[in-house]
């Protein structure tokens, strides 16, 4: 299992996501000071979309360490950076890109 295929997995589980998009970023930061000696070229840098039900009525902030907190292997692992998005399904329909 790839590294975006492991968070995509443990998203939809810990977070009971009935939609879950990742965009690997992590090409655009192989230079960065911070990845040095690092030699993943996936899983670094990611953007993150998650759509789940238990997103009702919880704020901003604490969606966020949700998604954190369901992730917290993958950055003591490789995981560097998260640009996330998060939505309730009511949201999620209604929203624009």
């Amino acid at each position: 299992m790839t590294a975006n295929e492991t968070v995509q997995e443990k998203l939809t589980r810990e977070l009971d996501a009935t939609h879950v998009e990742i965009i690997d970023n992590s090409w655009m930061h192989a230079g960065h000071v911070a990845m040095k000696g690092i030699s993943a070229t996936e899983g670094t840098h990611l953007r993150v979309i998650v759509v789940s039900e238990r997103f009702n009525e919880v704020n901003l902030i604490d969606r966020h360490r949700m998604v954190y907190q369901a992730l917290a292997s993958e950055f003591a692992k490789q995981l560097h950076a998260l640009e996330i998005k998060t939505f309730t399904p009511a949201e999620y329909q209604n929203a624009s890109f």
